[in-house]
């Protein structure tokens, strides 16, 4: 496996416990936390998925139930994406839903990869992401599926499109979010090295829309996406969807096919191999940390 990405591995396998061993996510099963403000038409959702808010089926299942929800509801106007966590916004996708399964299991996964690309990327409502950590792979996909992104500044905070290479060509529609955002020969370079940019650098290219300190991040997102309701809502629609329909479409026109390549991908041998070091290192960083945890209680 890439160099960067094994250092993204370690890293964000780190980031899910604290110093103290303990998990910087909330206790119990909802995979998002959310807050509607029924007064000002404000949705925040927050990212508690303990697995470094990585895209496992649960987590998909409820960001694509979360959307939905936020879109048919006449009481939310707009949405912040954000995490629960103060070092990760997400790592991505998850390597032991790729590692290893069944055909019938890959399929389904990445259907349901392909149904957060659809539903966030295709919501109608103005969207903005907090980048409040490290995030790589399809946890910077799914900032860019955002309307507008502001990202902390700090050591922890980077951000890459790094799955890029790990599940070629299926991952298409993922690489095509970054072309908008930064021109196409420095997103190109960007996911042929697999580079995760720290949050000046981010800033500088486009790949991100503001910075703040972590303390007054929130805020800005909310000043922000006031903002953006301010435009009327079916002058807003029309205008976001003029430019993303084709990919939307084009997508939804083959996502058979799609999938099959993303099968082909994961069951190559030499993606297998890489697939399997990120997911024991993960193991292993995280037993270890849990072990130091208890023998400090």
């Amino acid at each position: 496996m890439n160099r960067l990405v094994w250092r993204a591995t370690i890293y964000s396998c780190r980031l899910t416990i604290n110093r103290h061993g303990v998990r910087q996510f909330s206790s119990g099963a909802k995979k998002i936390l959310i807050d509607t403000n029924t007064d000002t038409g404000v949705c925040k959702m927050k990212l508690n998925n303990p697995h470094a808010n990585s895209l496992d089926r649960d987590m998909l299942d409820a960001a694509v139930k979360a959307i939905r929800d936020a879109e048919s509801s006449p009481q939310v106007r707009g949405i912040i994406l954000s995490s629960n966590s103060d070092t990760v916004f997400s790592e991505g996708l998850e390597g032991k839903e790729m590692y290893r399964r069944p055909r019938e299991h890959l399929i389904d996964y990445w259907t349901r990869v392909q149904d957060l690309y659809l539903s966030w990327y295709g919501c109608s409502k103005p969207t903005v992401a907090v980048i409040n950590g490290y995030t790589a792979g399809a946890g910077c996909a799914w900032s860019l599926m955002c309307d507008y992104r502001i990202m902390r500044t700090g050591a922890t905070a980077a951000i890459g499109l790094t799955e890029a290479k790990l599940t070629p060509p299926a991952s298409h529609f993922f690489i095509n979010l970054m072309r908008p955002a930064i021109n196409n020969k420095a997103s190109e370079l960007a996911q042929l090295q697999e580079t995760m940019f720290d949050s000046s650098e981010a800033l500088k290219i486009g790949l991100v829309d503001e910075l703040d300190s972590p303390d007054n991040l929130m805020n800005k997102a909310e000043t922000r996406l006031k903002s953006l309701m301010g435009v009327p809502a079916q002058d807003y629609r029309k205008t976001k969807l003029l430019t993303r329909q084709p990919h939307l479409n084009k997508l939804s026109g083959m996502r058979k096919q799609d999938t099959e390549a993303f099968v082909s991908a994961v069951t190559n041998r030499k993606t297998e191999i890489g697939l399997g070091i990120y997911v024991n290192a993960c193991a292993e960083i995280e037993r270890v940390y849990l072990d130091s945890a208890s023998s400090c209680a």
